[in-house]
């Protein structure tokens, strides 16, 4: 009987420590995905900016584009102008 009662107790207290080892991992793992929560956080954040500075670094593009083709007509135009 006391082999039993011994037993027994043993088995309660190995579990015991698996069950505090299976929290301990599940903590670590909310952990790890709340710092992965954050990250992807800040990774759309940052793409959102860089999207941001993307267009407008294409705006400023056309814009300079545009003004380059007017430039190079009116230079054309006046150029014509000239040689009438």
């Amino acid at each position: 009987m006391a082999n039993i009662l011994l037993s027994m107790t043993i088995l309660i207290v190995v579990q015991f420590v698996w069950i505090l080892a299976l929290q301990y991992q599940i903590n670590q793992l909310t952990a790890a995905a709340e710092i992965r929560e954050i990250r992807i956080t800040n990774l759309e954040q940052s793409e959102k900016k860089q999207n941001s500075i993307l267009y407008s670094t294409y705006s400023t593009i056309w814009d300079l584009q545009k003004q380059w083709n007017d430039l190079n007509f009116r230079v054309l135009e006046n150029s014509w102008k000239l040689g009438n």
